[in-house]
């Protein structure tokens, strides 16, 4: 009795199984009994054919052969859905597919499955086709062989020619079939599984937070860091989310940490026409007429100084805070302009006194020039009275006693440091021979420097450069970032 209610219970799932149009291979498998099993149950056994003959409409069989050989993609199983909608459980696919087969054609035709015939093909489609088979992608090659050949050879001789296996073949002439070209090319899809698409709102909610400030979610800060944003966007969205994927998701999303840039801007009212002034007297000067960058540098203490220095990789050096006094340089210099080279002096301190000091040297080192301009910065000491005077009155017995060149001031607009090219010959001089080093005294301080300045002037006497790069070659308000100071260490 149990191996009868087994095999009815079988049987009913079957049944079930075939009339979910299930094939018999499927049926087999999922319940886990042969395909002879599956025959016996459903009435029809291997080779018969007078019982699936008895069910099987009355159909024009030349017009349903005509569809599944030339058909526009047209399956045997799309039209025994179509010509048989409502049959019992004995009208399952695989037995039409062996009455189509099965029906007579005529001698010359040759009856082949979908697969393996490709239908007709379209003067569109062949000119894609015939481009396919001379590109020189083999993928392509291949597909283009497997329709335009399914007609002349057989599958296995296309497949062996391609070398591909028949079930791929098989697949081209069905997707062709059914699609086109289209179908031989198909798009790729872009899955979004379910993480993926989880990742990339949790990304757009770590966003909209790290646009508010910290203090909105209640979080003691003035900038966002990696356990804060974990912490609001586990308050805000009630899901616990840790450092690293908060890093993870801002940097997919194109955002990186970075430090805040400090820019030298200047509160000088005329700053613009001052610039402007700068550049139109530099770029416009006439043979005769001489342009200096002039500055102060120091106090520099006499002590011992620290910098970058090859060491062994366990070595650390050191240097005191506290030293001693030993006495203190101040120098005051100017860059030539055309030629590049560097007057200097030494000055007790830096004032008005020091500035006409230089620019009598400058003159009398000058004195066939027809014209000297002088810029330097906005210091108190160099927009003195006293110095304006001074000015005037040396100018005044320059054109009484017509000798030597007039001197005119070019000044620069407040915290505008980086316009003096000078700024960068004193940033090498420093590293040259100041960092690192401990001298013992003044005069071998002003020694180092002094040699410096010489070997300086020496090496653009014998390698001529104007003073600066930058500042000759653009328009400062156009490319004003451009203008670094680390862009005139040019040796």
């Amino acid at each position: 009795m149990a191996k009868t209610r087994t095999s009815v219970r079988v049987q009913a799932q079957i049944r079930k199984m075939s009339e979910q149009e299930h094939s018999i291979h499927t049926i087999a498998r999922i319940l886990r009994i042969s395909r002879k099993t599956v025959h016996k149950y459903l009435g029809i056994r291997m080779g018969e054919t007078s019982e699936t003959a008895e069910w099987i409409p009355a159909v024009d069989w030349n017009s349903v052969l005509q569809k599944v050989l030339y058909g526009w993609g047209t399956t045997i199983k799309q039209i025994h859905r179509e010509i048989a909608p409502e049959v019992s459980y004995l009208n399952f696919w695989r037995a039409f597919r062996a009455q189509v087969l099965r029906h007579a054609l005529p001698s010359d035709v040759t009856i082949r499955l979908h697969q393996t015939c490709a239908r007709v093909v379209q003067s569109g489609e062949w000119d894609i086709l015939m481009h396919w088979r001379r590109s020189r992608d083999r993928t392509r090659w291949a597909k283009a062989v497997a329709i335009l050949d399914s007609r002349s050879r057989t599958i296995d001789q296309i497949a062996s020619k391609v070398e591909k296996s028949i079930d791929v073949v098989k697949n081209w002439i069905w997707a062709f079939n059914r699609r086109g070209i289209e179908g031989l090319n198909p798009q790729r899809k872009t899955r979004e599984d379910e993480r993926s698409v989880q990742a990339q709102k949790r990304a757009k909610c770590l966003l909209e937070i790290l646009h508010q400030r910290p203090n909105a979610f209640g979080i003691n800060r003035s900038n966002w860091n990696q356990s804060s944003l974990a912490l609001a966007y586990e308050t805000e969205h009630g899901e616990a989310i840790s450092k690293s994927t908060v890093s993870r998701l801002i940097r997919k999303s194109g955002y990186r940490w970075k430090k805040a840039k400090r820019v030298l801007s200047s509160p000088d009212p005329l700053y613009r026409e001052k610039v402007e002034l700068l550049l139109n007297t530099l770029h416009s000067l006439k043979f005769g007429e001489l342009f200096f960058f002039v500055d102060e540098m120091g106090p520099l203490r006499i002590k011992r100084y620290g910098g970058r220095v090859y060491v062994p990789k366990s070595t650390s050096p050191t240097v005191p805070q506290v030293q001693p006094q030993r006495g203190a340089v101040i120098l005051a210099a100017a860059l030539s302009a055309t030629t590049n080279q560097v007057t200097w002096i030494y000055e007790d301190s830096k004032d008005t006194s020091g500035m006409i000091d230089l620019a009598e040297l400058l003159f009398n080192q000058h004195h066939n020039a027809t014209r000297i301009f002088l810029t330097w910065d906005a210091a108190s000491w160099h927009r003195s009275e006293r110095l304006s005077d001074w000015l005037d009155s040396f100018n005044f017995e320059t054109r009484v006693r017509n000798y030597g060149p007039a001197v005119e001031l070019v000044p620069l607009p407040t915290s505008s440091q980086f316009l003096n090219v000078l700024e960068a010959v004193f940033s090498g001089m420093k590293r040259a021979v100041i960092h690192n080093s401990d001298y013992r005294n003044t005069d071998e301080m002003k020694g180092a420097i002094s040699r410096h300045f010489s070997e300086r002037n020496a090496y653009f006497k014998e390698n001529p450069k104007r003073a600066g790069k930058k500042i000759w070659e653009i328009d400062f308000f156009a490319d004003i970032d451009n203008l670094a100071s680390g862009n005139y260490r040019e040796w």
